[in-house]
């Protein structure tokens, strides 16, 4: 069963958290930084006209394109850091502990 849970919050393709884990994760985050007076910042990226390369390259190609961000921003994230992909070309970062000055890049 708790294989099962984990499971449910990794994206299929990716093997990093969706959605569901990072709605999950960014509500403890917020409630933590409310007890404790933190700040707490968000990126969001969407990759934009994805449907382009899937149309030209083929879906496979996508596929191995999605990996590829996603493995480069888990890779460029710090440990405490949430990346997750969000919906087809759309991934998102909760970083504890940084505010929106910090988190400009």
């Amino acid at each position: 069963m708790e294989m099962e849970k984990s499971l449910s919050r990794l994206d299929f393709l990716t093997r990093i958290p969706n959605l569901k884990a990072f709605h999950e994760f960014g509500i403890k985050e917020i409630e933590r930084c409310r007890r404790n007076n933190c700040k707490v910042a968000i990126a969001y990226m969407d990759c934009g006209n994805f449907k382009q390369i899937n149309d030209t390259f083929d879906h496979h190609v996508g596929n191995k394109l999605i990996n590829t961000i996603a493995q480069t921003i888990q890779k460029s994230i710090r440990n405490v850091d949430v990346a997750a992909r969000l919906s087809g070309d759309e991934f998102a970062i909760i970083l504890p502990n940084t505010d929106t000055e910090a988190s400009n890049i």
